[in-house]
């Protein structure tokens, strides 16, 4: 993970992209994981609100696709981006945890089940 977030006073320093957001180019408010500590690996991930008028984020042109329009699919580029301490969604060491989650949910949805 390359996204990074230093403390900063009483908050947060972010710095880093993210591309192939569904509803970016229309979204006021992003979920943002970012590295906290280098060293920690999957330890170190939080989660941050990051709210789209932040000073510091900005929001890429939407990709021009051949179908999907709908989806608003576009990135963000963090530079330097200040948030809050309150901006922390899922502390470091929590940040892989639900990220995960929210990958792991429609595998386990999708599998066949038997009632007897």
């Amino acid at each position: 993970m390359r996204t990074s977030a230093k403390r900063d006073g009483s908050g947060w320093c972010l710095n880093g992209s993210k591309a192939w957001i569904t509803n970016a180019a229309e979204s006021d408010l992003f979920l943002v994981y970012a590295q906290t500590d280098q060293t920690a690996g999957a330890s170190g991930i939080a989660g941050f609100l990051v709210e789209r008028r932040s000073a510091g984020l900005s929001v890429t042109r939407p990709y021009d696709l051949v179908g999907r329009h709908s989806m608003g699919l576009a990135g963000i580029e963090l530079s330097d981006c200040l948030v809050d301490e309150d901006a922390v969604l899922f502390p470091p060491g929590d940040g892989v945890k639900r990220a995960m989650a929210g990958v792991d949910w429609p595998e386990r949805s999708s599998q066949p089940c038997a009632v007897e």
